[in-house]
């Protein structure tokens, strides 16, 4: 049974872990599954010249318009924005979608949904919680519930968000069956989430939803193939993906980590990061190009990278979207990490979720107050299904508080998720395992 438990939380719908040979232990020179030719479509796809749900956004601004009494145009619009920015990532729209916000009735339901959809995206987590109770007192329909699960979900309140699901709820729904591949995944039980996310593709194409849905599904059930040790299966959804949504960032970051994590080919990984940046990936990629710039021995090109995603992520506003990736960056500098500590414990402060104890113990660790880090770490642990970051960060405090059997324990289940881990953090487990014998 898998242990593995992720997966990116999107709001766009109302086992067997990866086992590779460690690093240097074969001779062998295995075809990547990244190969040449996935590398060549995956690059030859961009953006359109008018991307997805500019029709929609066109045609139904001029509606609103001619007629500006209708709240149903307004609503259409801040749905397709909010597609839009989902799909390329260009936050503009997300601008468009909260100057929809303000033109809803205010109070109604409508705004009220509206709203913490908008907060969710923008990782206004007690915000998008507020507006989502705030629904569920003023609409009983299935819409108000999914919104509270996933700002309950979000904020960190995981066996309330469960809650929900366990009502009268139509339990074949795109709504809810995504939801509950969360939760199964969120238990550390991949393969099943696996198999009920299938489901969702299978229900995403037979309704034909809007092409950022089918994309974020695909991607999604990629990851999943991915987690559940089929790499060859997740390489061929995140290409259908970009067949159906052209250039999707979120499809060529989904093919730059398997050649990162599975084929450890860093030049076609850096490219693909690249290309997913060009194309609108959330600017915490950019923490992950640097590391594999570094991997490469391009140290300076390295910094530079981790440099610029400070400054954009600075300069980009809405500062809680990025405040976790600059946790784990600024904390491996002397001249950050007491920032970077201050950004872990508003973190910790907007949603109590494993992230964030795991985000702020190693913020803690990294300044050398070993005690605190493995206490905090410990209670992320306890939230269950923790993935192979963390899994390996907790095994590296674990080891520096003296734990040096849960350390082995948590690093060698790291190690049985490397796909999920880069060269460096492999080899430091590694390192770490042979100090403890």
């Amino acid at each position: 049974m898998s242990t593995r438990g992720t997966i990116t939380m999107l709001a766009l719908v109302a086992g067997g872990v990866a086992t590779l040979p460690l690093l240097g232990a074969s001779d062998a020179a295995p075809r990547p599954v990244v190969d040449e030719t996935v590398r060549a479509r995956a690059m030859a796809s961009s953006v359109p010249a008018r991307p997805t749900m500019t029709d929609e956004i066109e045609h139904f601004t001029r509606r609103a318009e001619a007629r500006p009494e209708e709240s149903f145009s307004r609503e259409r619009l801040f749905a397709a924005h909010m597609l839009a920015f989902r799909a390329y990532g260009d936050a503009s729209h997300l601008d468009q979608a909260a100057a929809m916000v303000e033109a809803l009735p205010e109070h109604s339901p409508a705004a009220l949904r509206a709203a913490s959809s908008l907060q969710l995206a923008e990782h206004d987590f007690p915000a998008a919680l507020a507006s989502a109770r705030r629904l569920a007192d003023v609409s009983r329909d299935d819409a108000a519930s999914y919104r509270l699960f996933d700002a309950l979900w979000a904020a960190g309140d995981k066996a309330a968000a469960e809650e929900i699901l366990d009502g009268t709820l139509d339990t074949l729904s795109t709504a809810w069956l995504s939801r509950k591949a969360r939760v199964v995944d969120g238990a550390g039980f991949t393969e099943p989430a696996r198999d009920i996310f299938r489901r969702v593709v299978e229900n995403v194409e037979a309704y034909a939803e809007p092409a950022p849905v089918r994309a974020w599904a695909l991607v999604e059930l990629g990851h999943f193939e991915l987690h559940s040790g089929d790499p060859s299966a997740a390489v061929r959804r995140y290409l259908e993906a970009l067949e159906v949504l052209p250039g999707s960032p979120a499809a060529l970051e989904g093919l730059a980590s398997v050649s990162y994590g599975v084929d450890r080919d860093l030049e076609t990984a850096r490219d693909l990061y690249r290309r997913a940046l060009d194309n609108g990936a959330h600017l915490d990629l950019m923490a992950t190009l640097a590391d594999v710039e570094e991997g490469l021995g391009n140290e300076a090109e390295a910094q530079r990278v981790r440099r610029a995603f400070i400054a954009a992520a600075g300069a980009a506003g809405r500062d809680a979207m990025h405040r976790r990736p600059l946790i784990f960056v600024m904390a491996e500098s002397p001249e950050t990490r007491e920032e970077a500590v201050r950004l872990a414990r508003l973190d910790l402060a907007a949603r109590q979720d494993q992230g964030a104890f795991d985000a702020l113990a190693w913020a803690y660790y990294r300044s050398g107050d070993v005690g605190m880090a493995w206490t905090l770490a410990e209670r992320g642990l306890d939230a269950g299904g923790p993935p192979p970051p963390v899994l390996f960060r907790a095994g590296l405090m674990a080891e520096a508080a003296g734990e040096s059997s849960r350390a082995r324990e948590l690093l060698q289940e790291a190690l049985e998720g490397q796909v999920e881990l880069g060269p460096h953090e492999v080899a430091a487990a590694v390192d770490a395992l042979e100090r403890s014998r």
